[in-house]
């Protein structure tokens, strides 16, 4: 028991610590993306090739970023995924009574279907 609950705070923790980066991340793109719109809009004013090619560059960026939130962010549910299960068996091995279905329902269905 006490091995889920060890890796139910180990996941819980890296769950909190990529939430956030994720945080700081959301950030980061907005940041990026105002900029690009601010650049862009300074370029087509100016015309000037170095606002466009900033313009161009913060939005590539902008689009490494969002890339990289989506990684993180399926990591984040991976990790949160995983404290589950640990908790729930974690809350099995103290009770001995899982929250699942037995699957009872399935079973019966299965001998009705072999039968006929």
């Amino acid at each position: 028991m006490r091995i889920y609950k060890e890796f139910y705070q180990k996941f819980i923790s890296k769950a909190g610590q990529l939430k956030k980066t994720l945080n700081w991340l959301s950030f980061s793109r907005l940041a990026l993306f105002v900029l690009f719109l601010f650049l862009a809009y300074r370029s087509t004013q100016s015309g000037s090739g170095i606002t466009i090619s900033l313009s161009v560059v913060f939005l590539a960026l902008f689009f490494v970023v969002v890339k990289w939130y989506d990684r993180l962010e399926q990591k984040l549910v991976f990790y949160k995924t995983l404290s589950k299960v640990n908790e729930d068996e974690a809350r099995f091995v103290e009770t001995n009574q899982s929250q699942y279905d037995e699957g009872r329902n399935m079973k019966m269905y299965n001998i009705l279907i072999l039968t006929t």
